[in-house]
């Protein structure tokens, strides 16, 4: 038999307070509540969703097979995801930026991709997970700016 050597919490709430509770988590799925409530008593100040999460790693992923397919035209979803036009994503200065970005962060790419099924209870790592995918976006969006001009 496991010992355990943590905490376990059961906390019961009225009304008002489950309320508040689900304005702040941004969710009304049950399934999240648990992280949430984790990531509140730990002090986390913002409570990250891993959904959206996840959508951003999809789309820096897609970014990277963009810039690798040189026979692919940039799609209008892709291009709004990102800010820019389709026209802006094709010019092919702005291709090869995509393909360097795509090498230079490709371990930090694989670290994001290979997280994604991370248990949407662990808020500290989809926090992390989301600042990374933050990061290696401002990242992109800088490059492709220098190089669509």
């Amino acid at each position: 038999m496991r010992e355990k050597s943590g905490l376990q919490f059961v906390i019961e709430l009225d009304a008002e307070e489950a309320e508040d509770f689900r304005r702040r988590a941004k969710t009304k799925d049950p399934m999240f509540y648990p992280g949430i409530a984790k990531a509140l008593v730990l002090g986390i100040p913002e409570v990250v969703a891993p959904a959206a999460v996840h959508d951003d790693i999809e789309l820096l992923l897609e970014v990277a097979e963009y810039g690798r397919q040189d026979d692919q035209r940039a799609s209008q979803e892709l291009a709004d995801a990102l800010c820019f036009t389709r026209q802006q994503l094709e010019k092919q200065p702005v291709r090869e930026a995509i393909v360097w970005w795509s090498v230079f962060f490709g371990d930090s790419l694989s670290e994001i991709a290979d997280a994604r099924s991370t248990a949407t209870h662990h808020q500290h790592q989809w926090a992390k997970l989301s600042t990374d995918a933050s990061h290696l976006t401002t990242a992109l969006k800088r490059m492709i700016a220098r190089c669509a001009k």
